[in-house]
């Protein structure tokens, strides 16, 4: 009633009719039960799967606005999401179409989404961290403005690249592990905008592959670039915490581990370790570019600024040294 007590339905009474084959509530003024049709149930309930495939085959009625997961390949596998109605469909890789024809995109929760709710197909529970495919979920998750937590686990991925700011937070570089395979054109992460974290993993990569440039390529993280085209963004306000680089491979193949190159400032680098490779971490300057790549440069050169670095661990590497200065205020 008014003051907070319950209400009984009297057995008979044109109340306890109205609710009979519905669901009861209270009217809005609290002076009598009214019904409250199904759809309206499901509306505000939303809808709940065991899994995304499942409601990527459901037909889901049009006044349903959210619906929730419990795992993506199977029930509690880690991929659980919560997914709201799209009016079209979404230019992201973070949704889905259910059977009606209707699209759902995910919808981060305290501002952050986890890989595994992108798709990462178990390739091995033997070992004491499982192995996860998440070649094809780390390019839709750097798609991502916002806080990428990567959960427990090793991860096998490509070379990516960080161009939206994305904040990827690992459950600590002794737990989440990118399992790296690179190339002589491309870091292994490359960080590419402001605003960027780095934070709670370790980068295992074998072989290493020199480049055309060993200070930038083939590195477990770089931030910045060596060539500039005429307009760029500049790089600022970046965290790289407790990250972690481990290197194998044949002594002619090592490279760096860490590289900060170009117009970048305003980077922070704490906690962090590199094992075996040639060195630790390099900060090098950057130049103009012409035309195609390995063109002439012009007279404009870039360079690292205001960087911290604290408790930077090394070791097995070949040349022994931690941190090589180039031309950086």
């Amino acid at each position: 009633d008014v003051d907070g007590h319950p209400v009984a339905m009297v057995p008979g009474t044109a109340d306890a009719q109205a609710v009979a084959n519905t669901y009861p509530r209270r009217s809005a003024d609290n002076k009598s039960w009214e019904a409250y049709t199904s759809t309206q149930v499901l509306k505000d309930l939303g809808a709940f799967f065991g899994t995304r495939a499942q409601a990527v085959a459901a037909k889901i009625p049009d006044e349903q606005d959210w619906l929730r997961t419990f795992g993506y390949a199977e029930p509690c596998d880690g991929g659980g999401a919560l997914y709201k109605r799209a009016a079209s469909e979404p230019a992201h890789e973070r949704k889905f179409p259910s059977a009606d024809g209707a699209w759902w995109e995910l919808v981060p929760e305290n501002d952050g989404i986890n890989l595994l709710q992108l798709g990462c197909p178990l390739v091995s529970a033997v070992t004491a961290e499982p192995i996860y495919d998440a070649t094809t979920a780390i390019v839709a998750a750097m798609a991502f403005n916002g806080i990428l937590n990567v959960p427990r686990g090793q991860f096998q991925v490509n070379p990516f690249e960080n161009t939206n700011s994305t904040k990827i937070r690992g459950a600590g570089s002794e737990h989440t592990t990118f399992l790296i395979q690179p190339t002589s054109n491309a870091p292994s992460v490359w960080g590419l905008s402001s605003d960027m974290e780095f934070c709670g993993y370790t980068v295992k990569i074998d072989p290493a592959v020199i480049g055309e440039h060993d200070g930038l390529y083939s590195t477990g993280l770089t931030i910045g670039r060596y060539f500039y085209a005429p307009a760029y963004d500049p790089i600022r306000r970046v965290k790289v915490d407790d990250v972690k680089v481990v290197r194998t491979g044949a002594v002619e193949n090592l490279v760096n581990s860490f590289t900060i190159i170009g117009d970048v400032a305003g980077v922070t680098a704490t906690n962090c370790e590199a094992v075996g490779g040639l060195g630790g971490m390099v900060m090098h300057w950057g130049v103009d570019q012409i035309g195609t790549y390995g063109d002439a440069i012009t007279t404009r050169t870039f360079h690292p600024n205001d960087i911290t670095v604290e408790n930077f661990k090394v070791s097995d590497t070949v040349q022994g040294w931690a941190v090589f200065i180039s031309a950086c205020y």
